[in-house]
């Protein structure tokens, strides 16, 4: 990122080696969040160039001296709050507050104000004290977090910051216990990650309260029990309704004042509701004060009260064990080598929020451009600037809907290309990409 709003680039930088305390890390895959989407658009001030990406996954290359907690060859996930261990909320075990973390990382630099990354022999700058979308990252060792070596890097990326901020919500800060009631505002990544929080903690009803009909039926297939569409109806009268009052325990997983103030009027005497999403920088809300005097309680949350090294590891052995479902979030199966051509897709993806607002980077995919151009062309429509080198549908459904229409659609038709090695269920390679597109999209 040279400047904020402006596109992203994909450029070679010089990377030093770790420091003491620091470790080099060979990138696998990468979640894009929408942390990333705020910090390219968002108002806060950050120092350019930076490397944005902070839920990254890999392998350790090196460490430099007095790291302990991690080896080379070690398979780790990069958690997008680290800790230093000794600052007072570091050592009274509350490592998701770390007052030196918190310092850093909106800072562009690493924990001892320096950066390891250089453009043309000038300093750039890091996102979170970790800058993921790279191939290799320096970053403390505060921030590592081994994990076994038998899961799929690709798919516990998004381990790092969204989904355990989801989890971390409902597991460790509101404690959710046995058949008590929930509701999660906003089904977004972390929306999302709430409910199968809450479904591991078998809590009752788990009521999921969104604007998109497709993201409320993910979130019925995740765990939520009841739904509720808040453009068709009044979403505080709807869950009060569900609950008998109001529920037990409450989420906001958005970051908007009108939502947050949803929040405040679900939440019943006695009832807890937890502040989760990321609302810009000076966002302010009115609420009405009712209920407070009746113990109502309101709580803010940072990345789901999260220990980084122990929680994560326990959320990857459930992924293991296929209690935690990680598979339904989308690959967007890209090489690095192609981020600049869909770089503008990506925010456009993140900027939409389709299909929960979370995705990974990482992996192989046969290389099949313009079909998004080719396709808005063919229906009529303005094609993109930018071009998609996607061999898969479902990840071009995040950007052009009529897309999302084909892949749902009851052919079952899920990609195609005229690259033997993508043809799909099409079962023949068309005579051109205009053909595959009209005989697929008809289909």
């Amino acid at each position: 990122m040279h400047a904020r709003s402006q596109p992203l680039v994909v450029e070679e930088l010089d990377l030093d080696a770790p420091r003491a305390g620091e470790v080099a890390v060979r990138l696998v895959a990468t979640g894009v969040c929408h942390s990333d989407l705020s910090g390219l658009r968002g108002s806060r001030e950050l120092p350019v160039p930076m490397v944005l990406g902070h839920e990254g996954a890999g392998v350790v290359e090196s460490v430099g001296d007095g790291v302990s907690a991690v080896a080379p060859g070690d398979h780790v996930i990069l958690s997008a709050i680290g800790r230093c261990g000794r600052c007072a909320a570091c050592v009274e075990g509350r490592s998701w507050l770390c007052a030196t973390w918190g310092a850093a990382i909106f800072s562009g630099r690493l924990l001892d104000g320096s950066t390891r990354l250089r453009l043309g022999g000038s300093p750039a700058y890091h996102w979170f004290a970790q800058s993921s979308f790279a191939d290799r990252a320096v970053v403390p060792e505060g921030s590592v977090v081994q994990i076994r070596s038998d899961v799929a890097l690709d798919k516990v990326a998004l381990l790092a910051c969204g989904v355990s901020t989801g989890l971390g919500a409902v597991l460790n800060a509101a404690g959710v216990r046995l058949g008590e009631s929930v509701v999660v505002i906003g089904c977004g990544g972390v929306g999302v990650s709430a409910i199968v929080g809450a479904d591991l903690a078998h809590a009752y009803p788990i009521v999921a309260v969104d604007i998109a009909e497709d993201k409320l039926e993910y979130a019925r297939s995740l765990g939520a029990t009841h739904t509720v569409n808040a453009l068709r109806e009044d979403p505080v009268a709807r869950v009060r309704e569900i609950t008998g009052g109001g529920a037990a325990h409450s989420f906001e997983c958005v970051g908007n004042p009108r939502t947050l103030a949803q929040l405040v009027e679900v939440v019943p005497g006695g009832g807890h509701g937890y502040v989760v999403g990321a609302a810009a920088p000076g966002t302010t809300f009115p609420f009405p004060t009712d209920g407070f005097i009746r113990n109502k309680h309101l709580h803010g949350v940072m990345q789901g009260n999260v220990r980084a090294s122990i929680d994560i590891p326990r959320y990857v052995d459930l992924y293991a064990r296929g209690r935690l479902p990680l598979l339904p979030f989308p690959d967007l199966g890209l090489n690095m080598s192609y981020v600049e051509d869909v770089a503008g897709g990506i925010v456009l993806a993140m900027d939409r929020g389709a299909a929960g607002g979370s995705y990974v980077l990482g992996g192989e995919t046969a290389r099949v451009r313009h079909v998004i151009g080719r396709l808005a062309a063919l229906l009529g429509r303005t094609p993109p600037r930018w071009t998609m080198p996607y061999g898969l549908l479902e990840a071009a459904a995040l950007i052009v809907p009529p897309i999302g229409e084909l892949v749902r659609s009851s052919k079952g038709v899920t990609y195609w290309a005229t690259d033997a090695r993508a043809r799909g269920k099409l079962g023949y390679a068309p005579r051109s990409l205009d053909e595959g597109l009209r005989e697929t999209y008809a289909g």
